[in-house]
């Protein structure tokens, strides 16, 4: 009985995830965003698979400071 228990537990917690990606992937698209974040990580939006940046592709970063005083970081 135990074991039932804790299956079913698990199981509703595995769909609750998934489902919580499947929003936020969702999200992601409708915004634009090239990734969106997943309990499994960052994930490309385009192929699921985990994010690669693009400073990571060899692009040249570009840092600029907000109005607001926040920092940000674009790849050309």
């Amino acid at each position: 009985m135990l074991i039932l228990i804790a299956i079913i537990y698990f199981g509703y917690q595995l769909i609750k995830e998934t489902n919580e990606d499947i929003e936020m992937r969702q999200w992601a698209i409708n915004k634009g965003y090239d990734s969106y974040p997943s309990n499994t990580g960052l994930r490309d939006v385009r192929t699921n698979k985990p994010y690669v940046s693009k400073q990571q592709t060899g692009l040249t970063p570009h840092t600029f400071t907000t109005t607001t005083g926040e920092k940000m970081t674009f790849y050309k």
